[in-house]
């Protein structure tokens, strides 16, 4: 269950507030305008900015005074965030190892994830090399690898085509339906 309440952020003189439950395997669209919000609600649930006053509790633990990198979620950004000197594999493991040691098993993973988003001939390539939408495929399989049991997803297929955003939601789908992550986007 992941709660929200009166979770207050302040940006000059707009003030926004917060405040929702969610069951787990729930799917949940934050829809707006551009600049209603949406992107600082992720970055407030992330930890990435933070909030003037309230609460978030992820299974009944609060996590509002917890870093980033220490909160049971993994945000996948609208903007990649891919290394450009790093490789596709190395990229990806980033979800899962950030001093890039990886067990066989975290291997079989990533490159489990790459196949998964139609990445398994790239593995080598640097960001660079690659068009939009694979980079944005490459930023999804390392949120996929972390197996966090929050995923937030901030325009997660803006620059993916139409027939690969439909894959996309399948899967997402079918995780949830596995008891796998819940998906905010």
């Amino acid at each position: 269950m992941l709660s929200v309440h009166n979770l207050t952020y302040r940006y000059q003189q707009a003030e926004m507030v917060f405040e929702f439950d969610a069951r787990q395997g729930e799917i949940i669209a934050v829809l707006g305008p551009s600049g209603a919000g949406k992107s600082t609600l992720l970055s407030l649930l992330a930890g990435m900015i933070p909030a003037v006053s309230g609460s978030v509790v992820v299974n009944s633990e609060d996590i509002t005074d917890k870093p980033a990198h220490l909160r049971p979620l993994t945000m996948l950004f609208q903007e990649h965030n891919l290394f450009p000197h790093l490789s596709v594999t190395d990229n990806i493991a980033l979800g899962i190892a950030p001093d890039l040691s990886l067990s066989p098993a975290q291997k079989t993973a990533i490159t489990a994830a790459a196949s998964r988003v139609g990445l398994e001939g790239y593995l080598d390539r640097l960001p660079g090399q690659l068009s939009g939408g694979q980079r944005q495929r490459v930023a999804l399989a390392r949120s996929l690898v972390r197996e966090r049991p929050l995923l937030l997803l901030d325009e997660p297929f803006s620059a993916l085509d139409p027939a690969f955003v439909k894959t996309c939601s399948g899967w997402l789908r079918r995780l949830r339906m596995k008891g796998k992550p819940r998906y905010l986007w």
